[in-house]
């Protein structure tokens, strides 16, 4: 945890070397001299454009071209995924094909002569509407982010390379904005011991009680932690460095202020009420039992935590009023896509 709290609370409180951390370094430098000094001069005679090889940079190439190998390994098979809009009193719904004759085809059909034998099977059918499933569920927050999940959000949200990120993420750790953004590790500083006063986690949670209603705020401490065991975790997750500095209260570039943005929401999301919504699902059989179609749609009941997503909802379908079991049902269009 590399903050002014955080170095002032170790000045007040200082402990012996760790001559297991100390040992540890030496050994990383030794890797570099026996690997990275040998192979980059060679790389550089053989490759132009090589800037440097060594103990992260070797691996990780190996591991891009075992993969690559099983990429070429591949034999892709082509799929079908069927769509259908039903009609209910003028309102439609989209609805998915779901099982032919007891076959499940949720995946998709095989062939494009399926598709159409299916189809002109589905014109001659009658369509009812055979079970409405209703039940109550909840989204967890996200943990903070690590260095992966960082990339990961940026890119997905914003469309921002990896390379990108990391000179943004950089640039706002170098300017005091946020902690250090290189790390493998999911945990907020604090979260050993949530008592001492000005901890992270103290402060995350005091910030969400006086800026929301209670209810937003999660009941116990979320306490995050890393499942992999190999994962070092020298450093704490990447969070604001001071959560009362809002991404309004600066003036940032346009990426950095994406970033930085995206990192304030996950970190204070993070401690927050799970989200709670409604979700029905429908079953849709022919009158023969051949075809049975299924939709489902979500309704929020709660915005929890996802009152600051700042994620798209994905396309979600709204039921007509009044849907009931045995309700009649009328396709009005059909949708097949070869993938």
């Amino acid at each position: 945890e590399i903050t002014s709290s955080a170095v002032e609370n170790a000045v007040k409180s200082p402990r012996g070397i760790d001559y297991h951390l100390v040992n540890a370094y030496l050994a990383r430098r030794i890797l570099d001299h026996l690997i990275g000094f040998k192979v980059s001069p060679l790389l550089w005679r053989h490759v132009s454009r090589a800037k440097s090889a060594g103990r992260v940079q070797s691996p990780t190439l190996r591991i891009i071209c075992e993969r690559e190998n099983e990429r070429d390994q591949h034999i892709p098979e082509e799929y079908w995924p069927f769509l259908v809009k039903f009609d209910y009193q003028g309102s439609s719904f989209e609805a998915s094909l779901n099982k032919i004759s007891d076959v499940n085809v949720k995946k998709g059909l095989k062939s494009e002569e399926e598709v159409n034998q299916t189809q002109l099977d589905i014109d001659a059918s009658d369509f009812v509407l055979t079970k409405i499933d209703t039940k109550n569920q909840s989204s967890n927050p996200q943990p903070p982010f690590r260095t992966s999940s960082l990339i990961a959000a940026a890119n997905s949200q914003f469309g921002m390379l990896a390379k990108q990120t990391m000179k943004a993420a950089q640039s706002l750790f170098l300017a005091g904005h946020i902690t250090y953004p290189r790390t493998d590790n999911i945990a907020i500083g604090g979260s050993e011991d949530t008592e001492y006063p000005g901890s992270p986690l103290e402060e995350i949670r005091n910030y969400i009680t006086g800026n929301f209603d209670q209810k937003f705020l999660s009941k116990q401490v979320r306490i995050y932690k890393g499942k992999l065991t190999t994962a070092q975790e020298a450093h704490e997750a990447i969070r604001p460095a001071l959560i009362s500095v809002k991404p309004s209260d600066l003036d940032l570039s346009t990426s950095e202020e994406r970033l930085y943005k995206l990192i304030w929401n996950r970190t204070v999301a993070s401690q927050m009420e799970s989200s709670k919504y409604e979700r029905k699902s429908l079953t849709i059989s022919s009158e023969d039992s051949k075809f049975e179609f299924t939709a489902s749609s979500r309704k929020n009941i709660f915005a929890g935590f996802e009152i600051l997503s700042t994620a798209e909802e994905k396309n979600i379908a709204e039921f007509p009023e009044g849907l009931e079991e045995g309700s009649e049902l009328r396709i009005i269009a059909k949708q097949a896509e070869q993938k």
